[in-house]
């Protein structure tokens, strides 16, 4: 029986790397591989932790959304922390503590390295040696001081580590001390006349100026120079004028001048001043109209 004859039909594959088109407009560089048609996707990232990086194939470009408010992210700044995103863009956290609580340290935060400590040499300290003081820092240590002088008065005197506290045997009540005073209880009491010496008393005051017919000055400072008819003021009296315009002089009853003024207030009190000045004015008005009627005749006195 005879056979029928099948035909050969050639099955055609395509040539590896051929030129392709897969239809995604997200991809580029389609080629054949496999049998299959692919291409390569866009590269859409933008390496912002703060987006959402994806391709659009309607137009063929990169779009970037806004990630989670709160996703972590850097801003590269070493002095910041926990830095998070808000509403696309990455937001600073709060600074770092740089305190490393040594007082032979001056701490700031680099924004490249973030914190460091610097020396700070010659700052006070504390060694944490109670028996001892004067403590400085050298470079970034704190070198010990020098040991607490314990008082005199106590024997065989030691520091106690615990409390800073010397410790020993009293010298008896009485004992003289090196510097003065004497030993009471263990401790070197103060000399009892080492008082501050006090102040030199004040100077006194000047006298107020004579009146117009020489006042009195005050006693302990000549008073200063009198009125018209006066002449300088004594220390404790007066002085009698001689009449500066040619005139004959009438001796007159005190009681008719300044002469006659009640003793004068202490040069301190506050209504001196005016006091002389109005008593002045009176008794210079009161003199001149008495001059003036004594010159006339007698008959015209009437």
């Amino acid at each position: 029986m005879h056979k029928p004859t099948i035909p050969y039909v050639a099955r055609m594959e395509p040539h590896p790397n051929t030129v392709c088109n897969d239809g995604n407009a997200c991809t580029t560089g389609d080629k054949c591989t496999g049998g299959k048609c692919g291409g390569i996707g866009l590269n859409c990232n933008d390496n912002d932790p703060c987006t959402i990086d994806t391709c659009d194939p309607a137009i063929q470009q990169c779009s970037h959304a806004s990630a989670p408010n709160n996703t972590p992210c850097t801003d590269n700044d070493k002095c910041t922390l926990n830095d998070t995103c808000q509403n696309g863009r990455c937001t600073p956290g709060p600074a770092p503590n740089c305190s490393d609580t040594n007082p032979c340290t001056i701490n700031s935060c680099d924004k490249a390295t973030g914190c460091k400590a610097d020396p700070n040499t010659g700052a006070t300290c504390d060694d944490g040696d109670p028996c001892t003081t004067g403590e400085k820092c050298q470079s970034t240590t704190c070198t010990g001081g020098v040991p607490i002088a314990c008082d005199e008065c106590l024997q065989n005197a030691t520091c106690d580590k615990a409390t800073g506290a010397c410790r020993g045997t009293p010298k008896t009540d009485g004992t003289p001390c090196a510097n003065g005073g004497t030993c009471q209880g263990g401790a070197c009491s103060v000399r009892p006349d080492a008082g501050a010496a006090g102040a030199d008393g004040g100077a006194g005051q000047a006298g107020a100026a004579g009146g117009p017919d020489g006042g009195a000055g005050q006693d302990g400072q000549a008073g200063a120079a009198g009125g018209r008819d006066a002449g300088a003021g004594g220390s404790t009296s007066s002085t009698t004028g001689a009449s500066t315009d040619g005139g004959e002089f009438f001796p007159r009853p005190s009681s008719s001048c300044a002469c006659g003024i009640p003793p004068v207030a202490p040069v301190g009190s506050s209504g001196f001043a005016a006091f002389v000045a109005l008593a002045s004015l009176s008794g210079w008005r009161r003199y001149q109209r008495d001059r003036r009627s004594w010159r006339r005749p007698l008959h015209s006195r009437h």
